[in-house]
């Protein structure tokens, strides 16, 4: 079975989260983390802007 999308490294992904929880995005950007925060805005989703962290805090339900 071919995988189309996968880790360029190993071609396989991790297994979904099972249940609540936070997924933490560090874009390589300052420009990419304006992007991604203004589509969570856009989108109505939640989310939290660490600054200090430069990363983005998504709830998951």
């Amino acid at each position: 079975m071919t995988q189309v999308n996968g880790c360029g490294r190993c071609q396989t992904l991790p297994e979904p989260p099972e249940g609540p929880g936070r997924l933490f995005l560090w874009p390589p950007l300052g420009h990419s983390l304006g992007k991604l925060v203004a589509h969570l805005r856009e989108a109505g989703g939640a989310y939290q802007l660490r600054t200090d962290a430069h990363c983005v805090v998504v709830g998951l339900g």
